[in-house]
């Protein structure tokens, strides 16, 4: 039975079923055109990609006096501010989405014992790979055959360790341990504590281009990669 998970939580564990595999939108490249005095036509700037939206109909049936008690369920379900926030399809299940926002919209309540919403998933434009979540030594990590990807760096030791990404250089100020995320563009230890300001370099030159990739670091650091691995 195909089914939906967000958040860890399949949709069948609350009783609510799938009415139809959702449509999945291709991510819609950010343009701005430029108009240049003495030249013919536009110039284009690439501004990335924009976010996708996928609706998943959702479909349930309860005892009358319970419908409302089910749909506050589903609706602490969906617009939960915890967890991993990872929309995955049970047809596709090597790869999930990451959800920014969720607009449930209204119920539609068709009969007394049934409910029916669809609610809207506002996602990266990126797919993740599943596998690009497991952590790796930086000799694992050879080739992207992917889009650029943003990994996250946990480092433990002491002292500044230079990681060599393909010749350019991200280094930190360990201090027993440190993880340093290329997407959010933020540095912290284990307990939490932030630690930008010990941080040398750009967290760009630490992502993950397509194609053959060289990593190395300083000697006497342990370090793990998540690649993070997605394409479009």
């Amino acid at each position: 039975m195909f089914d939906v998970e967000y958040n860890g939580v399949k949709a069948s564990d609350l009783g609510v079923m799938i009415a139809q595999r959702p449509n999945i939108p291709a991510p819609e490249l950010k343009i701005s055109e430029l108009d240049i005095a003495g030249r013919d036509g536009t110039l284009i700037k690439k501004d990335g990609y924009g976010n996708i939206s996928i609706e998943v109909e959702m479909n349930y049936i309860t005892n009358p006096d319970r419908w409302g008690e089910t749909y506050r369920a589903v609706k602490d379900w969906l617009l939960s501010s915890s967890g991993d926030r990872q929309l995955k399809f049970t047809d596709d299940g090597t790869v999930f989405y990451k959800v920014k926002h969720v607009v449930v919209g209204e119920n539609e309540r068709e009969a007394k014992e049934t409910g029916v919403i669809t609610p809207s998933f506002s996602c990266d434009p990126f797919t993740y790979l599943v596998a690009g979540l497991r952590a790796c030594t930086l000799e694992e990590i050879t080739y992207n055959p992917y889009h650029t990807s943003c990994p996250i760096y946990k480092i433990t030791g002491e002292g500044i360790c230079a990681l060599d990404i393909n010749g350019k250089t991200l280094a930190v100020n360990v201090g027993q341990n440190a993880t340093v995320d290329t997407d959010l563009m933020i540095a912290y230890r284990e307990d939490g504590t932030l630690i930008n300001a010990q941080v040398y370099g750009y967290y760009e030159d630490g992502r993950l281009k397509p194609g053959n990739i060289r990593l190395s670091a300083s000697d006497g650091f342990k370090i793990e990669v998540i690649p993070n691995w997605r394409c479009l």
